[in-house]
């Protein structure tokens, strides 16, 4: 949450990274801190998928998205990035280049 600002019974959607899903939730209250070192917000939350939940969403555990759309669009570019990922490390094998090689010079 970069300083995003929440209302309660708000939905919200967690993207829950050890399961790889995505668990609806709504805020039940606000819980600010103040401290010598600055004011902390964090929400405790609930989601009707797991009965007797209620969790803090803070920056530090959690990817909490305000849409459908938001997560949508995460998601989608971390799979861009894993498929780039394997792409980039994919190498023509030194058999390939021969062949073409080979191929290139016969034509001329």
């Amino acid at each position: 949450m970069t300083d995003q600002k929440y209302v309660i019974g708000q939905t919200l959607y967690v993207w829950q990274e050890s399961r790889q899903r995505i668990i609806p939730v709504v805020v039940l209250e606000e819980l600010v801190r103040t401290t010598s070192q600055g004011k902390t917000i964090e929400y405790s939350v609930h989601s009707p998928e797991v009965p007797d939940s209620r969790f803090k969403v803070t920056d530090a555990n959690l990817n909490v998205f305000s849409s459908i759309g938001d997560i949508r669009e995460f998601l989608l570019r971390r799979a861009a990035e894993a498929i780039d990922t394997l792409i980039n490390k994919v190498q023509p094998p030194e058999w390939e280049k021969v062949v073409q090689d080979e191929t290139t010079n016969s034509d001329s």
